[in-house]
């Protein structure tokens, strides 16, 4: 809901401070966008009535705290006991608890611990009435405006952004029931702030869970004042030491790979804290969509092909081809993390009746054994076949800078006639194992991009997925060709005059194209692997970074049940093929 208005109340028994608080406050709240809406009572049993009225709510209250007399409570000076006005700042807590409190007192010399006990009572701010100056630094209007805007926005008391996302989603759903609108509100306002900008709606999209409690999001804007539409990337986290490393990650990386191809941070640090959470904006072109959704929709082959030529031929494969060197050894190839061992070693033990069963895998008894085996093997030990990993991390091959986290959820498309690939998180971009990128992203294409509907959830298709990863181990390009002894193809296409796919082309034939591109052009952008020789002597590192990173999404509970029984069986699959081609 977008509020144009804060409900304030004065309670002071002078009527020209009545009249004068409410002017000093009003321009720093107008400059805020803000506008006051006083009520006023003169004592404390009015302000009691006014708490009392039902459906009452003010967003801040200011109160008068008259000194006590020189002699006491009912002294000459004949003024109120300050007890009555302390026990009035503990009830307009307890009615109003998200209201600012602000305490004025005449700061008489005999009652020097009176603010100080107001604070105690609830007063978010305690001042004498000479320190309310616009010459003050913490106690000036303006100081005193934007502390209690701030409050109120972060405690959710009001919220100048309309927030709208899709209710249905439960996704985007738990995203803001954990961080809650108003610390999202906050947050957006701050990072729009920072280049001089206003909003008063804000829509929100999902697009990952992220490390150590992050989540990501897609916010679009309409700017005040302008009705420019703004589109960021926003990734929410508690750890603020995490998004300033990413932050200044990602600064490094822009003198690396063209400004396009990754969305830049904007601003360049996280902002925060609001209730505790921090957030790093990246700015977006315009409307995207991830990897993983634009290639659901059916995207054209030709439009696929531009799509990663320009994500890899002409964006990184130029990082991969300026920063290659060679390294002694591919050892972060065959180290699994402990918690990464036990996750894989369950799922593994979890799924070894689907891979048996008839109507699962079907895969024979002993060739479930024998997976398990190998399996543990290289998760556990860091070993393939006969191969033990000390022998193996002997060998020296090519590093590269790499993304990292290349996954159809750090690629986002910009839809139009010709789309234009970017990345966002750049907070693992490191030097790396060559297959690193490629490999992690040809996973997430046959895990999530091929079948990508109602297909996926049944095993009737996981002979041809099967043959599909065995083929792109192998770096076979032409996944589609249509020929009755290869299990990976499809059917013939059938012509369509108006430029649509043929209908029996199945569901998921984007991802395929995608993964048709990749590996007929792996070769090519990948360092090391372009001759033959080279090819001989790497090739076992491909299947093991693709053994590797199957067996990471056989427990991606964003996967269905098939496909993480696919990716025990794939890995399986280029770890017996990692052997086989391992060189003397």
């Amino acid at each position: 809901m977008t509020v144009d208005s804060v409900q304030a109340l004065l309670i002071d028994e002078d009527e020209e401070n009545l009249t004068a608080l409410p002017e000093r406050l009003r321009h720093p709240f107008a400059r805020l966008g803000w506008q006051l809406a006083w009520t006023t009572a003169k004592d404390p049993r009015q302000a009691r009535e006014l708490f009392s009225v039902p459906g009452a709510v003010y967003d801040l209250i200011v109160v008068d705290l008259p000194a006590a007399a020189p002699d006491g409570p009912g002294g000459p000076g004949g003024q109120a006991e300050p007890a009555v006005d302390l026990r009035l700042i503990r009830d307009a807590r307890d009615r109003f608890p998200g209201a600012y409190i602000v305490v004025i007192g005449s700061g008489e010399a005999q009652s020097p611990d009176l603010l100080e006990e107001a604070r105690r009572c609830g007063a978010h701010r305690a001042l004498r009435r000479y320190e309310f100056s616009v010459e003050a630094r913490e106690n000036s209007p303006a100081a005193i405006a934007a502390d209690i805007h701030n409050h109120l926005l972060d405690t959710g008391a009001v919220a100048p952004i309309a927030v709208t996302y899709d209710e249905y989603d439960p996704h985007i759903q738990a995203f803001v029931h954990a961080i809650g609108e108003p610390t999202l509100c906050r947050l957006y306002a701050r990072i729009l702030q920072a280049a001089g900008r206003t909003t008063r709606n804000m829509s929100l999209g999902y697009i990952a869970s992220g490390c150590s409690g992050a989540a990501v999001c897609a916010v679009t804007a309409a700017l005040d004042n302008s009705g420019v539409r703004t589109h960021h990337v926003l990734k929410v986290s508690l750890d603020k030491e995490a998004l300033e490393r990413e932050a200044h990650r990602g600064t490094q990386v822009l003198e690396m790979v063209r400004p396009a191809l990754l969305a830049r941070q904007s601003p360049p640090y996280p902002v925060g804290p609001v209730n505790g959470w921090y957030a790093l904006a990246s700015q977006l072109q315009g409307a995207a969509l991830t990897l993983r959704e634009w290639l659901a929709r059916g995207a054209a082959d030709a439009a696929v092909e531009d799509v990663f030529a320009a994500l890899f031929t002409d964006g990184l494969g130029g990082l991969y081809a300026d920063t290659a060197q060679e390294i002694d050894s591919p050892a972060d190839l065959l180290r699994t993390p402990y918690y990464r061992q036990r996750r894989v070693l369950h799922t593994v033990k979890q799924f070894a009746p689907v891979l048996a069963h008839p109507d699962g895998c079907r895969l024979p008894e002993p060739t479930v054994e024998e997976l398990t085996d190998r399996v543990a093997a290289f998760v556990a030990e860091g070993r393939i076949g006969a191969m033990d990993a000390q022998r193996l991390e002997a060998r020296r091959t090519c590093a590269t800078y790499s993304h990292g986290q290349l996954h159809g959820k750090n690629v986002l498309v910009y839809e139009g006639r010709h789309p234009e690939p970017t990345v966002i998180d750049a907070s693992r971009f490191h030097l790396a194992h060559w297959a690193t990128d490629p490999a992690l992203l040809a996973v997430d294409l046959l895990m999530h991009s091929v079948d990508p509907g109602a297909e996926s959830m049944f095993f009737t298709g996981f002979e041809r997925w099967r043959a599909l990863a065995a083929r792109l181990g192998r770096m076979q390009p032409l996944l589609r060709a249509p020929s009755a002894a290869d299990p990976a193809a499809f059917p013939p296409v059938a012509p369509a005059t108006d430029g649509r796919r043929g209908k029996a082309e199945p569901d998921g034939a984007a991802g395929l194209a995608a993964l048709d591109w990749l590996t007929g052009n792996l070769r090519a952008f990948c360092p090391g692997l372009s001759g033959e020789s080279e090819y001989r002597a790497h090739a076992w590192e491909w299947h093991t970074a693709l053994a590797r990173d199957l067996l990471r999404a056989s427990y991606d509970q964003e996967a269905t049940v098939p496909k993480r029984a696919l990716a025990i069986v794939a890995a399986y699959d280029q770890l017996a093929a990692a052997e086989g081609c391992l060189p003397d």
